[in-house]
């Protein structure tokens, strides 16, 4: 459902027909968050967990609509490239080929530390009344921030982010350094100082609560290999050679032994079918992003 609204008028009997909930079943989103999230842990591929937090399926159609009505139309930074209409992995990458040096930061606990006083603040400067603020605050946030698994934190991520990436970037363009964001991956790519680029950068994220995940910083100099959202950037944008050669190593004892001898010696424990269309994809993702010589 689209709503065309003025925010200085629109009251809360708007947002419960917006949403089609009574008043009694709005003050239980609002009130009771924790019967209407369900929480649970999966593996991150660098090594630990995520912890993620997911809306029962009502909760979530309301963030749906949050977003599509109240988060969507707003403007974001040129600067992030993640839950963006037409950012891509290939254009962030893209962007830090053939450089000196290029410098990795992930920020720890991301949507967590975007807090709802933020959210508050972003949805009362658009010019809603407080009551209406409060309740779509409230509808957004779980135990004080983002909840990571709630459709409407990847957009708020980037609006809340919006002038700290200005910030940033103000301070690259002084010292011809390239930045993007990607989520909280933040990168740098040119020949500067690491040392002062750490130092503004605390000065900017401390304040807003954010703090860089030191032991995830990667400092790839033009030697060694420079990884950017999974791309190879050295000299121009590519696959990593070890990734390329374990496909063909995978496909071609798939083709020699048989898909199902091959998954059982590897133990493998997807079904062969999953497995070759896993193959497939990344197959297709190579070719996408490493294409062959004509």
């Amino acid at each position: 459902m689209k709503l065309n609204h003025n925010p200085a008028t629109l009251t809360v009997q708007d947002l419960l027909t917006l949403f089609q909930l009574s008043e009694k079943n709005l003050y239980k989103f609002t009130n009771r968050p924790k019967h209407y999230y369900r929480t649970f842990s999966i593996p991150k591929r660098t090594g630990g967990f995520r912890t993620i937090e997911a809306p029962t399926p009502l909760l979530k159609k309301i963030q749906h609509q949050i977003l599509e009505n109240f988060l969507a139309p707003h403007p974001v930074s040129r600067f992030a490239k993640a839950y963006k209409k037409g950012a891509t992995l290939k254009e962030m990458a893209r962007f830090h080929v053939n450089q000196q040096m290029v410098v990795r930061i992930d920020l720890t606990d991301f949507f967590g530390s975007l807090k709802e006083a933020s959210v508050f603040r972003f949805f009362r400067q658009q010019g809603y009344s407080e009551t209406v603020t409060v309740i779509l605050t409230k509808l957004v946030t779980y135990r004080g921030g983002l909840p990571q698994g709630a459709p409407t934190s990847p957009t708020l991520s980037n609006i809340l982010m919006r002038k700290i990436d200005e910030r940033i970037a103000r301070y690259c363009s002084e010292k011809k350094i390239r930045y993007t964001r990607y989520a909280d991956d933040l990168v740098f790519s040119g020949d500067f100082s690491i040392k002062r680029l750490l130092a503004k950068l605390h000065n900017i994220l401390a304040p807003q609560r954010l703090l860089i995940n030191n032991k995830k910083t990667r400092v790839m100099r033009r030697h060694s290999t420079q990884m950017v959202t999974g791309l190879v950037v050295n000299d121009r944008l590519g696959i990593a050679r070890n990734t390329r050669r374990k496909l063909r190593q995978e496909l071609y004892y798939s083709e020699k032994f048989g898909i199902k001898s091959h998954t059982e010696a590897i133990g493998e424990s997807r079904s062969p079918e999953i497995y070759i269309q896993v193959l497939e994809g990344r197959k297709h993702y190579i070719e996408t992003y490493h294409p062959q010589p004509k």
